[in-house]
């Protein structure tokens, strides 16, 4: 009877983790952008627009591992690791910061997936900072993703190019060493920050080292700046002119999560 009740139990597990692979698949299949956090239901009153020409413009780079552990319907933790951008000065509460907005986000997105989104943003932090953090995220129980925002404070403390593509290599080398999964956000628009030619070289940077490495790179610099060109107006930033506000988060975190479902689709890994 030991022998009959352990191959039930092996067989209900097999049928679980077929269920949640197919319940994936099918939001995958179905996938549609879900409604904005806080959208109201009054056609008279549509809520602000993420959209902008060409968004998003990120390629799709397969993310595997994530999809294997949603498919099995495990419980996925994404660590969200930044300066002040993924902390979310210059929003309204920890709510509408970008982590919980992208949790949300991605819960309606992949309807039958367990995401939690860990914000480990540290307002002020350089690369080389944060790089210490997220090595120290490896070991133990390490996330099923990480995603690392940055270049702002690099940009606008004239922290030396070389030094900077440094530690992303190796950083990125270390992730990739621990089997875990990465996704590289850039920095914000503002008018003023796009007339600094250091804090736009760190920008490339970024893009030309995520490129070299093979992962996502989430443009969000090109992105905010077509939002706005799109609207006419600067209507993403808090008062501080320098910070996101609750729709400039909201932007942030529909960006992202749709490079992560678009890395959810591609390939048949």
């Amino acid at each position: 009877m030991r022998i009959a009740a352990t191959g039930r139990a092996l067989a209900f597990a097999s049928v679980t983790l077929a269920t949640a692979g197919m319940a994936l698949a099918q939001s995958l299949r179905d996938f549609d952008p879900p409604p904005v956090v806080g959208a109201s239901p009054a056609p008279q009153s549509p809520p602000q627009s993420c959209d902008a020409p060409g968004f998003p413009r990120e390629r799709a780079y397969a993310l595997p591992r994530l999809k294997r552990l949603l498919a099995k319907g495990s419980d996925v933790r994404i660590a969200a690791f930044g300066s002040s951008s993924t902390q979310g000065q210059g929003a309204s509460s920890q709510n509408t910061a970008y982590p919980l907005q992208m949790q949300a986000w991605l819960r309606r997105a992949l309807r039958h997936a367990h995401i939690n989104v860990d914000n480990m943003g540290a307002p002020g932090e350089i690369a080389a900072e944060t790089a210490v953090r997220i090595l120290s995220e490896l070991s133990g129980d390490p996330p099923g993703l990480i995603v690392w925002q940055t270049g702002v404070n690099d940009g606008t403390h004239d922290v030396a190019l070389t030094r900077f593509e440094t530690v992303m290599r190796s950083t990125i080398d270390a992730v990739r060493r621990a089997n875990v999964e990465m996704i590289i956000v850039g920095q914000q628009y503002t008018t003023r920050l796009a007339e600094s030619g250091h804090y736009l070289a760190i920008g490339r940077a970024m893009e030309r080292v995520a490129r070299e490495k093979g992962i996502a790179y989430v443009d969000r610099f090109v992105n905010m700046r077509a939002i706005v060109q799109a609207r006419g107006k600067e209507d993403m930033l808090s008062e501080d002119n320098f910070h996101l506000n609750d729709f400039g988060y909201r932007c942030m975190a529909e960006q992202i999560g749709k490079v992560i479902v678009e890395g959810l689709k591609a390939g048949n890994t």
